[in-house]
């Protein structure tokens, strides 16, 4: 504890820089958690989106995802033939420009057959005006609706097609809240015989799973666990990928740690050899100037780790307000654990040649020192 009130003495000691270390530490950090913090709630949009309660999906085998799928509408017929099979729900999910008044904005549509949106969605959809779409309608998540802002029965251009608005619905994925729902007989002259993917329930998935992929060519029957599990890690992938670019702005607060530290061992030269002089050793020594340095960084590190919460809640909120798109904010342990772990890493690396270099300090010379 004298060891740990000494460090905290000798930190306060040079407050400007010591605050400015601090910043620049809590800088990166927030940067990683706030990045973490919105991919880990991409994640959970994604995980939500699909979980509905089929128990496969057929897609085609050359698609990475159901999105992205590819399959004829005689698909369905096939799969519904395979014994042990009670249920088939046809999907038809695509990117398309839509035009409401003089508005014109891409978005993803999902057409479902005989409008099983929860069968699909996994996620309760609750209408928030009007109704969920029939024949002929179209319905806009909660996050589209206001930025397009439809009036009810108002007639839509969705690539040629003529679709009437039934309303617009909300669920607990933000994901689905950006997208608009349909019926998949509504978009016929668009997709022509086109769907992306079946979406099958059944008491024994496994089987029935072999059986699909033995009896039809080209396509692919997966789990939705499996399904989502696919997307996950390319959103994972992306989520490293932005840690490791955001983990620039920490190696900028190692940098300024490490200068810090450098700094204060030049000045406290004459300081060292007095306590060199009275005993302490080249261990307590290196001790000390290890022990300030991950101080540093750990203060840094937790008032990081609120900049970076805040900062991804107040991100969101301007995505939302701006572009009327937004996702879901998760903070988990994990999140907040890799912060403070990255905070550690700083200080434990940038404090060990300035503590390395403080202990090799020779008290005679010491204090002569000036």
């Amino acid at each position: 504890m004298i060891t740990i009130k000494v460090a905290i003495r000798n930190i306060a000691r040079r407050r400007v820089r010591s605050l400015l270390t601090i910043l620049g530490v809590a800088i990166g950090v927030a940067a990683v958690v706030g990045v973490s913090a919105i991919a880990k709630g991409l994640q959970h949009d994604v995980k939500v989106a699909i979980s509905g309660s089929a128990s496969l999906i057929v897609k085609s085998k050359a698609a990475p995802d159901p999105l992205s799928s590819a399959l004829d509408e005689s698909i369905e017929d096939e799969v519904r033939k395979i014994p042990g099979v009670k249920r088939t729900v046809a999907v038809w999910f695509n990117n398309r420009m839509i035009t409401v008044g003089r508005q014109r904005q891409p978005i993803l549509i999902a057409a479902v057959e005989n409008g099983d949106y929860e069968f699909v969605m996994g996620s309760k959809i609750e209408p928030i005006e009007g109704h969920l779409p029939k024949h002929g309608e179209m319905a806009f998540g909660s996050l589209v609706w206001r930025k397009l802002q439809p009036k009810i029965g108002e007639t839509i251009d969705l690539s040629g097609q003529k679709l009437r608005v039934s309303g617009a619905f909300k669920t607990s994925s933000q994901l689905a809240n950006m997208c608009a729902i349909t019926t998949l007989d509504s978009v016929n002259k668009i997709r022509g015989k086109s769907i992306s993917c079946v979406f099958v329930q059944t008491s024994d998935p496994k089987r029935v799973r072999k059986e699909i992929e033995s009896r039809i060519k080209d396509v692919e029957a997966i789990t939705t666990s499996k399904a989502v599990q696919g997307m996950l890690n390319n959103l994972r992938t992306v989520e490293l990928a932005a840690i490791a670019l955001t983990g620039i702005a920490g190696v900028v607060g190692a940098l300024g740690v490490a200068n810090t530290m450098l700094m204060s061992v030049l000045e406290r030269k004459r300081e060292i050899g007095v306590m060199k002089a009275i005993g302490a050793t080249n261990r307590d020594v290196m001790k000390l100037f290890l022990l300030e340095s991950i101080i540093l960084s750990l203060t840094g590190g937790i008032i990081g780790c609120v900049l970076g919460m805040l900062g991804s809640q107040l991100l969101v909120h301007i995505l939302s307000y701006i572009k009327h798109q937004t996702v879901s904010v998760l903070i988990t342990p994990e999140v907040l654990g890799l912060g403070l772990a990255l905070a550690l890493a700083i200080g434990v690396v940038s404090g060990l040649y300035p503590a390395w270099k403080a202990a090799r300090v020779d008290p005679v010379e010491a204090l002569r020192y000036e």
